[in-house]
């Protein structure tokens, strides 16, 4: 375990989510799945200061429509699976749809408050370039690939997140580190510039080979394929 003290804005972004979270009347987060939808931005809050600034901007964003009275989009947990790589595994307890309610002068009143307030965690948010706890990654592979060296080991590391943005930023990170050249970035959608150049790169390399389905609706090779 590598011990981390977080830097003072995101300690300071951490205790006014979390408080925000606590409040007896939030607007944004429908009643009926204010539990779930609590735990997992708690998750993310935790994950990193980059995984709750999206969720904070589609939750504002929801709050603006809600004033003009719009009908949102998409439910609120197909947003923010954007940012919750786990949302899947409770998505089904959520109940469905998000009624558009008339609103009186205090609710209105309340709701651009909310705005305000969310606008302003995010801007602090988004301020904060680099998280304690990344930095502290960096120490442990570090340890972790020295003592694997020692023993004669391969130097490896799988790095599990919450966050597909945090995902990125460590990606980012790592790309910045004496590690760059073996980073492989995987989860569930897999569209970044370095796994499209992993797929291209199989796809010309079995070209004309039966690896390759003749199916239309998808080339993407299967694990059994790869």
């Amino acid at each position: 375990m590598e011990e981390f003290t977080p830097e003072e804005n995101a300690d300071r972004l951490y205790r006014l989510v979390s408080e925000y979270l606590q409040r007896e009347n939030l607007q944004a987060l429908p009643t009926g799945q204010r539990s779930l939808m609590t735990l997992m931005l708690g998750k993310l809050l935790a994950s990193s200061t980059f995984a709750i600034a999206g969720a904070l901007t589609s939750i504002s964003n929801r709050l603006k429509a809600k004033l003009r009275k719009a009908e949102p989009a998409r439910a609120l947990e197909e947003e923010l699976d954007e940012d919750y790589e786990a949302l899947h595994e409770t998505v089904e307890e959520w109940s469905n749809g998000e009624a558009v309610e008339s609103l009186t002068e205090t609710d209105r009143v309340a709701i651009e408050q909310e705005i305000a307030d969310l606008d302003a965690f995010t801007a602090l948010a988004t301020s904060i370039e680099h998280n304690a706890k990344g930095m502290a990654l960096l120490k442990a592979l570090d340890i972790a690939f020295a003592k694997a060296r020692e023993f004669g080991g391969a130097e490896k590391a799988i790095i599990f997140t919450e966050s597909r943005r945090t995902q990125s930023y460590l990606l980012r990170l790592l790309t910045d580190s004496p590690w760059r050249e073996g980073v492989v970035l995987f989860n569930g959608s897999n569209t970044d510039d370095r796994s499209r150049q992993i797929l291209a790169e199989w796809m010309e390399r079995h070209q004309g080979s039966d690896r390759i389905a003749p199916a239309t609706n998808s080339t993407k090779p299967t694990e059994s394929q790869r």
